[in-house]
């Protein structure tokens, strides 16, 4: 690149740096794109950030077509947005073949996003594994399972709007997002890892549920592993670690019991035949 050509970038780079602005806002919910005008940042509070990421995706997409790639992927997102959406949780952006999701921006009880939160990681384990992954063997494009990891942390974020003309999008700096994504890559297959900021608001009877790992390579922060008690059926399940008063505080009941999830889950597998390449899978009413 030529010196005139940085010259022009450092010119242009100073407008920009004198031209930003932002006011903070303070926030109960997440935020649209369109809803936050530039030079303007809301500030969430105590909300649990989540990475989902399917394993060894791109080494089995490199042997499909591409049109059996996207049948698998964007279905298989649309399935898992549907699990956070139940939780009350909000999509960022989605990381290629996985989901940075975010849980309990309008829930001001930092116990209970502790809560959800996990469960939510839970759901979306178990979904994979009875809804998922059982589909898309019933429909000849996978002969084993696909795997998953996830990362949880908590804490505060700021969420702005930023980009460039008209390719605008959510970013949040937040060392909460920041470590959820450290641990989501240092998960194994099928493996939770949750971060001290979600430990230490954990209930008494959930930190049960979480097994201390130590501190994450390169890092001074201690992590843990989410290792849920099973219910009758050998599902996983927070439930058995709480009592029927605390599931009901921590509004479990309204959308776990009653196979509430995979119920929905079910649902939203009737519409993967037909998924098409390319379509936004977080829209409502798919």
């Amino acid at each position: 690149m030529t010196q005139q050509k940085l010259k022009e970038l450092e010119a242009k780079l100073n407008l920009d740096y004198e031209s930003a602005s932002f006011e903070i806002v303070e926030v109960n919910e997440f935020p649209e794109l369109e809803e936050i005008p530039r030079g303007k940042a809301v500030r969430l509070t105590n909300v649990g950030y989540g990475f989902f990421d399917l394993r060894g995706f791109t080494a089995w997409s490199e042997q499909k077509r591409d049109k059996t790639v996207f049948k698998v992927l964007e279905p298989t997102l649309g399935t898992l947005t549907r699990v956070i959406r139940l939780h009350g949780g909000n999509i960022e952006k989605p990381t290629g073949d996985g989901l940075m999701f975010v849980v309990g921006a309008n829930e001001p009880d930092p116990e209970k996003v502790v809560v959800r939160t996990l469960q939510c990681a839970i759901d979306l384990g178990q979904v994979m594994a009875d809804v998922v992954n059982p589909y898309m063997k019933r429909k000849g494009h996978i002969s084993e399972e696909l795997s998953w990891g996830i990362g949880l942390e908590m804490g505060n974020a700021l969420v702005a709007k930023v980009g460039i003309r008209n390719h605008d999008f959510l970013t949040s700096i937040s060392k909460a997002a920041n470590f959820a994504s450290k641990l989501e890559n240092a998960a194994g297959l099928n493996q939770i890892l949750v971060g001290e900021g979600l430990y230490e608001k954990a209930p008494p009877e959930i930190k049960e549920c979480l097994v201390f790992q130590g501190l994450l390579p390169h890092t001074s922060r201690e992590y843990y592993e989410l290792k849920p008690k099973t219910d009758a059926n050998g599902k996983p399940t927070l439930l058995k670690a709480m009592s029927g008063e605390q599931v009901r505080r921590y509004g479990l009941g309204e959308w776990l019991l009653g196979g509430v999830i995979a119920a929905a889950a079910l649902q939203g597998v009737k519409a993967l035949a037909q998924a098409k390449p390319h379509r936004w899978y977080g829209d409502e009413g798919e």
